[in-house]
């Protein structure tokens, strides 16, 4: 009898230091746990600060506002200039394989994306022009920084453009970003693609240029615009400047 409660005695010791080699492993465990999530809060608080302020190059974009009176003019008369320039300038008479250039300014970019990029992407479908964010484009040396206000952040990206020796226009997708915070490229991408319209994704002249921006792949072989009058304007060469993108074109006919 006595053995047996000794042995009873002995496992009750043991099965008590088991339980608390438990709890404390598991106090361990909790602490690591807790610490683990302490340090993804305070590096996620943050990050999160970052998503919701304003890029300041968004801040220094212009954004032209509705024409008053005397005033400046607005979107509207400096998008119908624009437009009116593009014309004029294209089929101007020129010396065949004679380079010129044509300056787009971000102000009279951004004042055609406010006043007609709606209307644009209507006639295409009018779904599109539904529930069109605000969208604002910045020139700097070397990129073009692209972004849209939705949900009360911004979402933007720097595209990099350059002819190539065989004279396609390749665009590369980079510096992505949400606010003022940075996104991985591969989440970029996926995002991108995702952020596109359905109806966009399904048209195959949209999607051969979605995919060659965030590729890197040409995106549009020897590049060119064709006139009423059987003329081409080929691009074979463009730069970025601060508040500037400058094209430099060849009239041919063909």
């Amino acid at each position: 009898m006595r053995d047996d409660t000794q042995q009873h005695a002995a496992a009750a010791r043991r099965a008590a230091a088991r339980a608390l080699a438990a709890l404390h492993n598991s106090r361990w465990t909790i602490r690591v746990i807790t610490g683990v999530i302490l340090a993804v809060t305070l590096l996620a608080l943050p990050y999160a600060t970052l998503t919701r302020a304003t890029p300041r190059w968004w801040s220094e974009a212009p954004a032209a506002a509705p024409a008053s009176g005397a005033r400046a003019p607005g979107a509207h008369d400096i998008a119908q200039r624009l437009e009116n320039t593009l014309t004029t300038e294209l089929h101007r008479g020129r010396p065949a394989h004679t380079e010129w250039t044509l300056t787009l300014t971000e102000a009279d970019a951004n004042a055609w994306i406010q006043s007609r990029l709606a209307r644009w992407l209507a006639h295409r479908d009018a779904a599109l022009a539904r529930d069109l964010p605000e969208i604002r484009v910045r020139f700097e040396h070397g990129r073009i920084r692209l972004g849209a206000r939705q949900y009360d952040r911004v979402i933007g990206c720097a595209l990099h453009l350059n002819v190539d020796d065989r004279g396609s226009i390749r665009a590369h997708l980079r510096d992505a970003t949400v606010g003022r915070a940075p996104l991985p490229g591969a989440l970029a991408r996926a995002l991108a693609r995702d952020a596109i319209p359905e109806r966009l994704r399904d048209d195959p002249d949209a999607a051969r240029v979605l995919d060659a921006v965030l590729s890197g792949a040409a995106s549009e072989p020897n590049a060119s615009i064709r006139l009423d009058d059987g003329r081409h304007v080929r691009i074979v060469g463009l730069r970025i400047e601060p508040g500037a993108l400058v094209l430099t074109c060849v009239t041919e006919r063909r």
